[in-house]
């Protein structure tokens, strides 16, 4: 199988809104899955794509336009704050370089441990950031993915990342602040782009219908990370700023447990990396050294964790 030799992606990843790889029998007929293929040169559909529609003072227009302030605004936008690294890297960019008044929300699946919220309730204090934690424990909408087979493994029903299922409940909970503070931006910690073409760009528009008065609302977003360039080296000094602890969970993530416990079935089930697509994605985005990325792209390591869902779920009494 080959690999890009810009982004590493394998050829015949099936990708989900270009973003997340899934298993061959996930969404069939689905117009939003794309079959990664990989040119005589070595690069992969969207490595091309990339190269050919990426424009530095694009990029930096988009983010000096999403930059300003109406006189009549309190607060500029919502920093959407997981609690992880890249999300605390977004705020304190959002606050200390950018000179932005935010509100940072936290949306709590209820997989979240503790001393991340902790953690970021404290780093909202020392940057004077107002904090506000929404909860909706997504339990059940876990089980129903996850399943034991007869050994007793979890296994993945559909193979679709579960970050998919829970980005809507952040999206409402993002609205509903926007609501209430009239806020009409938001500001999220990715190091990734929000599309390819015309241009590539850091800007996406969201809209959000609101059944009670049948409104429409608006808000856009940026990822912040991927539109100030901020690669690893540059987080590091920033995260030691503000003196952010690492809760060293497991799988590809800082601030959730679910990648953790369930990146052995994901594997299995889609047989690639969990974070195929989005891995890569980062690595197309300049945001990892060549060798960074190998390492997290090749040499990942995945541990069956039914074990440690099991003692999650008892210490619930769920």
């Amino acid at each position: 199988m080959k690999k890009c030799k810009q982004c590493l992606i394998k050829s015949g990843t099936i990708l989900l809104m270009d973003l997340f790889a899934v298993a061959k029998d996930t969404c069939k007929n689905n117009e939003n899955l794309t079959i990664v293929e990989i040119n005589d040169e070595g690069l992969c559909n969207y490595c091309i794509k990339y190269n050919s529609n990426y424009d530095k003072e694009f990029i930096k227009n988009e983010l000096s336009v999403f930059s300003y302030t109406p006189k009549n605004s309190k607060y500029h936008s919502i920093v959407a704050l997981s609690g992880g690294k890249d999300s605390i890297t977004a705020l304190y960019l959002a606050v200390n370089i950018l000179k932005l008044n935010v509100i940072a929300v936290t949306y709590d699946n209820g997989f979240i441990p503790e001393n991340v919220i902790e953690q970021s309730s404290e780093i909202c204090k020392k940057l004077n950031v107002p904090y506000i934690v929404k909860k909706r424990e997504l339990y059940s909408e876990f089980k129903e993915e996850y399943k034991k087979n007869k050994d007793g493994v979890f296994e993945s029903l559909t193979g679709i990342d579960f970050c998919q299922i829970c980005s809507k409940h952040i999206s409402n909970s993002i609205f509903s602040v926007a609501k209430e503070y009239n806020i009409e931006k938001a500001i999220f910690g990715n190091k990734i782009y929000t599309k390819l073409e015309p241009n590539v760009s850091c800007i996406k528009n969201h809209y959000h219908k609101n059944e009670k008065d049948n409104e429409v609302q608006q808000l856009i977003s940026i990822n912040l990370l991927f539109a100030m360039n901020v690669n690893t080296n540059i987080q590091k000094l920033i995260l030691d700023e503000v003196n952010w602890k690492d809760p060293k969970l497991k799988g590809y993530t800082s601030n959730c447990l679910i990648p953790g416990f369930v990146e052995f079935s994901r594997r299995k089930k889609i047989e690639l990396d969990p974070d195929a697509g989005y891995l890569e994605m980062e690595l197309r985005s300049n945001m990892y050294s060549f060798d960074e990325a190998e390492n997290l792209i090749l040499n990942r390591e995945y541990i069956d964790s039914s074990k440690e869902i099991d003692e999650f779920f008892l210490n619930k009494s769920i």
